[in-house]
């Protein structure tokens, strides 16, 4: 399983890129978006997306990355041709070249809305197999949206050491889907995934809590409240089972850890 760290580059949005790669120049142009997504390769039984970064440098070689829910990466690069279509704007088109060590060819169409990337799909040949994917940016709820957050916190599960937390992100989906990104200070992501019910009247304001489902593949239970101010998130707490362990979690923006 490969994990990803989060950088920011002075005058960049955040990308995701594997913690043993460098860091893009700062001439490139990236973006990192979360969402969903699905990857098919011929044969195999469809992946689920949920994150995606594509970086074009000034010699137009293009990188995407594409972070599977099962955390693997599957990686792409090829050349930028620009806008496919003049009676399409603000979609362009990338010619694949490569996989890793493997060929691909095929044809990568990025949708653009207001400069950022709204939606990623592509088909072609991956080491002779064919393939398809197709990924959509999250969209926020009217509610609370999608805010990454700096900050310090600890994970204990059941005996083993505590986990140091330095980053959290939280996506909210319109069918109460919502998705928790956790990032610890040796680089590794854990995620968790759950479900918002609709709030009660009497419910305190700018509090999101969150019935846990499934972490990745493991099962997952128990309840974060998730408390925001103007869709930034201030703090993540609550406790649970993460296959079969006991963990609690408390999570605070820019304040050391409780």
């Amino acid at each position: 399983m490969r994990f990803e760290r989060t950088f920011a580059t002075s005058g960049l949005a955040a990308i995701a890129i594997p913690a043993l790669i460098v860091m893009i120049p700062l001439n490139a142009i990236a973006q990192s978006i979360e969402g969903q997504g699905t990857l098919s390769l011929q044969g195999r039984p469809d992946r689920e997306i949920v994150r995606a970064s594509m970086t074009t440098d000034a010699e137009n070689r293009t990188e995407m990355a594409f972070l599977l829910s099962d955390g693997n990466t599957i990686r792409f690069t090829g050349r930028y041709q620009g806008q496919t279509d003049s009676t399409q704007l603000g979609v362009t088109a990338i010619r694949l070249t490569h996989s890793g060590n493997a060929d691909a060819s095929g044809i990568v169409r990025v949708t653009y809305v207001e400069g950022s990337i709204s939606k990623i799909e592509g088909e072609g040949l991956l080491d002779s197999q064919v393939f398809r994917f197709s990924f959509n940016r999250a969209v926020p709820t009217s509610s609370n949206g999608v805010e990454n957050a700096l900050g310090r916190g600890i994970l204990q599960i059941q005996d083993r050491s505590p986990l140091a937390i330095t980053y959290a992100s939280v996506l909210t989906y319109t069918d109460s889907r919502t998705e928790i990104t956790l990032q610890l200070s040796n680089g590794n992501i854990i995620r968790l995934s759950g479900e918002s019910p609709e709030q009660a009247p009497n419910s305190p304001p700018n509090l999101l809590p969150v019935v846990l489902t499934h972490s990745g593949d493991a099962d997952a239970s128990g309840i974060l409240n998730i408390t925001y101010l103007e869709d930034s998130v201030q703090s993540i707490s609550g406790r649970g089972s993460l296959d079969g362990q006991t963990f609690t979690l408390n999570y605070t923006l820019g304040t050391p850890s409780p």
